[in-house]
């Protein structure tokens, strides 16, 4: 849910005290572990909710990501990438949870390619980012965003697709902590989290792009009116799932829009309220513009392009 920063931090202390006071110790392994087993279909990402915070035991297996070793040699550790210096006070806090020893050196390679996106992405969307934490639990959902916080999973993901949940997640956060209102004085129909959104929120304008309420689209919304199948859940996957197809599959994107009105009215959202006129040269315009994906972030690109 689009909670603000402030009520998403209690109730990430209340559930996970204990396990965060041992982290900020010194220890490596933090749990504070999603337990649902839903596939990539059912549920590819989610907001930071409480009951995703409860803790579990340490998963102890070794596994291979984005095509690096699990298991990395001595000399491996020669090899790790130096981290790229963000802009000043863009300086997010990585940590990590049911890291195993042979985990331990995907931490750096995972941290740089964070880094790495970040550095794409207007400093403003950057700083509204302030944990990262990488879930070594292949049974984690890929990814959790809100509040400040990225949850992402550090195992059994290419590179494209890491990146693509990263950008994803970070367009909740943008959402939240970016996109905020002038002032309280008018409630609007929207809420969340049974909190009220209220009208100078810059967000609403996009919403009402293809929603009447909270849960309910618009009488006349159309499924290609949406860039996903899952940006049809609600109007913060909607603006999380337009958000990274903006910002991956720019061409794509642009392409679609001649095929509906709300797409051009969300892609013109995007240029000009949350990127301020900047447009994304990524993808390759070739898109099939009545069967759009359930999921952008499974969507191949050019990630080491974008990267670079």
């Amino acid at each position: 849910m689009r909670l603000k920063l402030l009520s998403i931090f209690l109730a990430l202390q209340v559930f996970s005290f204990g396990l965060w006071s041992a982290f900020f110790a010194g220890g490596d392994k933090v749990v504070i572990a999603d337990d649902s087993q839903q596939t990539l279909e059912e549920a590819p990402i989610s907001l930071i909710s409480a009951s995703a915070l409860e803790p579990e035991a340490y998963v102890n297996e070794a596994e291979k990501a984005l095509d690096i070793p699990a298991i990395p040699t001595d000399s491996d550790a020669n090899d790790l990438p130096s981290l790229p210096q963000l802009s000043e006070g863009v300086q997010p806090h990585f940590a990590a949870r049911n890291m195993t020893d042979s985990d331990e050196l995907l931490n750096p390679i995972h941290q740089n390619q964070v880094v790495q996106a970040l550095e794409k992405l207007p400093e403003a969307h950057a700083e509204s980012v302030d944990e990262i934490i990488f879930d070594y639990d292949p049974a984690s959902h890929r990814g959790y965003g809100g509040g400040g916080t990225i949850i992402l999973r550090g195992v059994n993901m290419e590179l494209y697709e890491f990146v693509g949940v990263l950008v994803h997640e970070t367009a909740h956060n943008v959402d939240s902590d970016f996109l905020v209102p002038q002032n309280t004085r008018q409630a609007s129909s929207f809420t969340d989290g049974g909190l009220p959104l209220y009208e100078t929120d810059p967000s609403l304008d996009f919403y009402r792009i293809s929603w009447a309420t909270d849960g309910k689209k618009n009488s006349g919304a159309v499924n290609t009116d949406f860039v996903s199948g899952y940006a049809m859940s609600d109007k913060h996957e909607d603006f999380a799932e337009t958000y990274a197809y903006y910002v991956l599959h720019g061409k794509d994107f642009r392409v679609m829009t001649a095929s509906s009105s709300a797409l051009l009215e969300k892609y013109n959202f995007m240029k000009e309220v949350v990127f301020g006129g900047i447009e994304f040269q990524t993808g390759d315009a070739q898109v099939n513009v009545q069967n759009p994906p359930w999921d952008v972030t499974v969507l191949p690109f050019e990630v080491e392009y974008f990267l670079g």
